[in-house]
């Protein structure tokens, strides 16, 4: 039974002649001595027979080249399936934490910018009412730098300089 099951394995092959002179003749005594292996070698007669006998169109260079691409896709399709971000990839840390955190420093700096411009110009003007009122105070027209007279309006040009 063993030896059957070995011997069916190596029936195609005894039958297209591909095994070595050895294991052929090993096959040959035993189909000799077994009717139910010599019985599956005639089976495979009839097949090939058969199929031979009919008249099969063989398929065309493009039929092959067609056929290749479409397999290809169709298995590209069932082995790498396609990209589906999840959750974590399309809700990230960095799109979600990133861009509100840079927009809010930006903001924060532009309006500091601001402020301080405010201030510094606050500050700038402030200080010149304080010397108007102090000008204004002193006289009109007042002695500065050995004696030179300044009117007052020649008084905050000079000190815008």
């Amino acid at each position: 039974m063993i030896r059957c099951l070995f011997i069916k394995r190596k029936l195609y092959d005894y039958f297209d002649n591909s095994l070595s002179e050895i294991e052929q003749s090993k096959i040959k005594e035993h189909l000799d001595s077994c009717a139910g292996c010599r019985n599956n070698l005639k089976k495979i007669h009839e097949v090939i027979d058969t199929a031979g006998s009919k008249n099969i169109p063989h398929p065309t260079e493009e039929f092959w080249n067609k056929f290749q691409g479409e397999l290809d896709d169709k298995l590209n399709d069932v082995l790498t399936p396609a990209y589906k971000p999840g959750f974590r990839e399309r809700f990230s840390i960095k799109s979600v934490v990133l861009v509100p955190s840079v927009s809010v420093l930006v903001l924060v700096m532009a309006v500091s910018i601001q402020s301080n411009h405010r201030n510094s110009t606050d500050r700038f003007h402030q200080a010149m009412l304080d010397e108007m009122n102090v000008l204004e105070e002193v006289s009109p027209a007042t002695t500065f730098n050995n004696g030179i007279e300044f009117s007052l309006d020649e008084a905050v040009l000079a000190s815008e300089m």
